[in-house]
């Protein structure tokens, strides 16, 4: 029994230290891996016609007797090839055209070449307009769908593209994309593209890295006759997280891209100064919108402390470095600067939603409270009652639609580090920027 004892204190031991050792690996692992790039990114675009059509085609398989489907099928695939062969020759076509129409612009410029000047011995070059085919880059990328024979159901095929960006500093940078097969008789002839994101705010507005990515990338391609719908869903947060959101979405109206905002859940406060920016905004009928005003909140513990006999100290400059603070005592005067702060930020984003919507009656609209849908209609919050499937589902047959999504890959040590700074963070944001603490002013 001794033996076992001493055995098993032994294990016990052995099993502590090769824990502890485990554990300061795991730590000096993660403080490496730290010096490195900790996420994958990525652009991920999804072709949402060929969605709507997979859809309908998985419907109809259900729907229709197996053998009418397969008929169905087999004369879809015989349309796809028909129409594949048609459109290679055309490519060819066009391709010898061009080139002909180049040789024919180069001969005619080298014939003016040798033709003399008025008299002064000098040559004159003619130009000729050599009427070179252009090719859209995106059009590019299009391949050409099809159309059943049958029921005019349409299909695409899909082929996905990765391209890794390696930089010096070990950042990786993947950037997928989903190239789809437009059908010819929509997509393939719709010069209309719509870019769609979604924004799925938070209180501290996180998503708003993504959708800087996302907004570039849409500008690098956009043109003339393209539009952007964005799917907003937030109840508001951080003034400087909502606001830089809506400076991204600017950047769209900025340069002349037809901005959609689309409403199916609620966008109050932050998400509706969000919102506001757009050219047009839908929303669902019991879409929760409005709730323009300020928020700020912060419990005082100097109570509980004062009662277990520990004093809090606190040493700033500047007059107003410090204002309402959580363990010290907050004095009126502290008080009256912060409602001042409130009251400015209020004030702005009033000027913010007047220079959008300049139809509304701001002082009745930004009383703090949300409105529904229907009853936002009224005020002049949205400019019509429609869910954004809706719209996507009738705008199908005119533009190829894209949906983009900038994605992070985050390894697990950053997992858990976000989640300890949402666990710790807290439901409401306190305090006001320059007072010191670290979370400000919502709306």
């Amino acid at each position: 029994m001794q033996f076992i004892a001493e055995y098993g204190l032994f294990l016990a031991k052995a099993v502590t230290v090769l824990a502890a050792v485990l554990i300061v690996a795991g730590v000096l692992t993660a403080l490496t891996s730290r010096q490195k790039k900790t996420a994958e990114r990525r652009l991920e675009v999804t072709d949402l016609n060929r969605h709507y059509e997979q859809m309908e085609r998985a419907l109809r398989g259900a729907l229709l007797p197996p053998r009418e489907f397969k008929r169905e099928l087999k004369a879809k695939k015989k349309a796809d090839k028909a129409k594949a062969k048609a459109d290679k020759r055309a490519a060819k076509a066009d391709a010898k055209t061009a080139a002909a129409a180049d040789a024919d612009g180069d001969a005619k410029v080298d014939a003016g070449a040798e033709k003399p000047g008025d008299g002064d011995g000098e040559k004159t070059v003619e130009t000729v307009d050599s009427g070179q085919a252009t090719v859209d880059a995106n059009d590019g990328e299009k391949v050409a769908g099809q159309t059943n024979a049958g029921d005019g159901e349409k299909s695409t095929g899909e082929s996905a593209n990765t391209v890794t960006n390696e930089k010096p500093t070990g950042e990786s940078n993947t950037v997928t994309v989903a190239e789809q097969k437009p059908n010819a008789d929509e997509t393939s002839s719709a010069s209309k593209r719509i870019f769609v994101l979604n924004f799925d705010g938070d209180i501290r507005a996180s998503a708003v890295s993504s959708l800087c990515q996302e907004v570039s990338a849409i500008l690098t391609m956009a043109g003339p006759g393209d539009e952007v719908v964005v799917r907003v869903e937030s109840g508001g947060g951080v003034v400087h997280g909502y606001g830089l959101a809506a400076s991204q979405l600017r950047r769209l109206r900025d340069r002349g891209i037809p901005l959609t905002v689309a409403v199916d859940k609620i966008a109050a406060s932050g998400g509706y100064m969000m919102a506001c920016v757009a050219d047009q905004i839908i929303a669902a009928p019991f879409a929760f919108i409005g709730s323009i005003g300020v928020l700020l909140q912060a419990p005082n513990l100097r109570g509980l402390l004062k009662k277990h006999d520990v004093e809090f100290e606190q040493i700033y400059a500047g007059e107003h470095k410090r204002t309402l603070t959580l363990f010290g005592e907050n004095t009126d005067k502290a008080r009256e600067k912060v409602r001042q702060q409130i009251e400015e930020t209020h004030n702005l984003f009033k000027a913010h939603v007047k220079a959008q919507r300049p139809g509304v009656d701001i002082e009745q609209v930004a009383t703090g409270e949300y409105w529904l849908g229907s009853r936002a209609l009224e005020m002049g919050l949205v400019d019509r009652l429609q869910t954004s499937d809706d719209y996507l589902m009738d705008a199908r047959f005119d533009a190829q639609i894209l949906e983009l999504h900038y994605a992070e890959k985050l390894k697990l040590i950053d997992r858990f580090s976000s989640l300890m700074r949402a666990r710790w963070s807290g439901p409401a944001g306190i305090g006001a920027p320059g007072d010191g603490l670290d979370r400000p002013m919502v709306l």
